[in-house]
Formats: structure tokens, sequence, C-alpha cells
């Protein structure tokens, strides 16, 4: 399934977009299982038949978390536009507050990966 996730590291999910990630993997998978959609098997028994569990948004969180890493390293242009931080002007503090977001939502992901 490397091609649902081409380019996922610049993704923006929002709730609604993660519903579709999980039921595009479902879907792949009811097809690769030969299950058609109107035999009412659930999810679970579905993941169990094939011996799998959802890693789709697992994957996409943690190459997201990999990139922001990639783009924090210091003197990057990328860093500059994150951080609001430019030589010789004071501190943007909407950039640090969009920084401190992303710090917080990049601590999320890795307690949900390292889960």
């Amino acid at each position: 399934m490397s091609f649902l996730t081409y380019c996922s590291k610049t993704w923006i999910i929002s709730t609604g977009d993660e519903a579709h990630k999980e039921a595009a993997e479902m879907r792949f998978l009811r097809r690769m299982l030969h299950i058609l959609w109107t035999d009412n098997q659930t999810n679970n028994s579905i993941f169990n038949r094939a011996g799998t569990e959802r890693h789709l948004l697992k994957t996409v969180r943690r190459r997201q978390a990999e990139f922001l890493g990639h783009v924090m390293i210091k003197s990057k242009l990328e860093n500059l536009v994150m951080t609001g931080k430019f030589d010789g002007k004071k501190e943007s503090c909407q950039g640090l507050n969009f920084f401190n977001a992303l710090t917080q939502c990049v601590n999320f992901f890795n307690a949900l990966i390292n889960a």
C-alpha cells in the first residue's frame, strides 16, 4: 500500500481525512481477501482473518514526525519558516505558538507510535 502513503509526510490530516484513510485501508483488505461489503463482516474479523491491524495512519504519523525532525535542523530555510526565528529580528509570537503546537503534536504522535 505504498501508493497510499505517497508524499504522506506533508499531508495535513483532519478527522474526516482519517476516516477516509481508514475506510480505504479496509476496502483494500476486503478486496485482497475477496470479501464483499454485503457479507456483513466486522472490521475486526477482517483484520483477524488478514492477520494484521490498522497501520496506515500510524505509518503516516511516523513519517510526519520524521519529516518534522528533518525540517527542524538548524540553519535551514524550513526551520526559519517553522519557528519564525530570523537573525536580527524579534521572535514572532505567532511562529512560536505554531512551533509549540507542532511540538505537542510530535510528542503525541511519538507516544502513539511507541505504544
